[in-house]
């Protein structure tokens, strides 16, 4: 019985064959706003207190700017190299036809 317990978690586990992952959109979006907000949320009254509040304004525009400008970047690249929403975007379909063969 241990056996057919481990093999039926494996067979659970084991990824799609086509490589492709279940997310929605929603949870797409729910786990980058998570990603860039969560970890700057808790670094900012550090920075603040480090940086004082004018130090700390600076630094809080040009990193926000920073972020702005590579999803700009990301969003200009995905347009470029001709993803669509027809098939899914990855690191790998974004980044294969600029580099060379």
């Amino acid at each position: 019985s241990d056996t057919d317990e481990a093999e039926s978690i494996q067979q659970s586990s084991t990824p799609e064959p086509d490589g492709l992952g279940q997310a929605t959109m929603a949870s797409s979006v729910i786990n980058l706003l998570n990603t860039l907000a969560g970890v700057g949320l808790l670094a900012l009254p550090s920075a603040f207190a480090k940086a004082g509040y004018v130090g700390g304004t600076i630094l809080l525009i040009l990193t926000a700017s920073s972020s702005v400008l590579g999803m700009r970047l990301l969003a200009l690249s995905i347009e470029t190299t001709g993803v669509s929403a027809d098939k899914p975007s990855s690191y790998n379909t974004v980044t294969s036809p600029t580099l060379p063969h």
